[in-house]
């Protein structure tokens, strides 16, 4: 078995810390009753709703559910207007229209104001890391792709040591993919257009097959 993370600095923020994605959800499902989530969990639940016999995420008639989701996030820089896609498989497809691969350099110039990467919150993540290692799960992580703009500003202000967290993941017996930024187009500068989020996973997917496929190569090399 594997498993794969994507690290991001704002993981290992106090902030982040403190209000995990999980709590965030839990909180949606709270106070928003009538959100696009809560409008499926109802319909799904419901034993009175022909839905009720539908597969979780599957497509739903418009009348239960629109399939897409169309927001505007507001910013200094003006506002971003965004389409979410909702597919069968439960991914959500996303762009902008039109896209600004900056959009978010004003937030994160001041993301990490009192609110850098926590040493200790790294440490648990990696002896975690060889917890999974010592058990036989081959783990692998890598660094998704953001601007230019958004890397710079996350390296230079996040206080997160890459060279130093990719060493010390490997040493603890992860795989490091490095992957190239500049390969792959954001549409706010933190998120892939589904063109491109599809190319990414295809390319993830081929390596993770391949560094697998050849660790199996090399374990039945040595038995024989």
């Amino acid at each position: 078995s594997y498993l794969l993370l994507t690290i991001t600095p704002g993981a290992f923020t106090p902030e982040s810390l403190e209000r995990n994605g999980f709590l965030q959800r839990e909180d949606d499902y709270g106070a928003a009753r009538h959100s696009t989530f809560a409008r499926l969990k109802h319909a799904v639940e419901s034993p009175l709703d022909d839905v009720a016999q539908s597969r979780w995420l599957r497509p739903l008639d418009d009348r239960i559910l629109r399939r897409w989701y169309r927001g505007i996030r507001p910013g200094r820089r003006g506002r971003l207007v965004y389409v979410q896609d909702f597919t069968s498989t439960g991914w959500v497809a996303s762009r902008a229209d039109p896209p600004d691969p900056d959009f978010y350099i004003d937030y994160f110039e001041t993301k990490f104001l009192d609110n850098t990467v926590q040493p200790d919150a790294v440490d648990r993540l990696l002896e975690r890391v060889r917890a999974w290692s010592d058990d036989g799960i081959r783990v692998f992580a890598l660094r998704m792709p953001i601007s230019d703009g958004l890397r710079a500003q996350e390296d230079l202000h996040s206080g997160m040591d890459w060279h130093a967290f990719t060493s010390r993941f490997t040493r603890m017996g992860g795989h490091w993919l490095e992957v190239d930024p500049a390969a792959y187009e954001t549409y706010d500068g933190s998120h892939l257009p589904a063109d491109e989020a599809l190319r990414f996973s295809a390319d993830i997917g081929t390596r993770l097959h391949d560094a697998l496929i050849g660790e199996t190569g090399a374990t039945t090399a040595a038995m024989r």
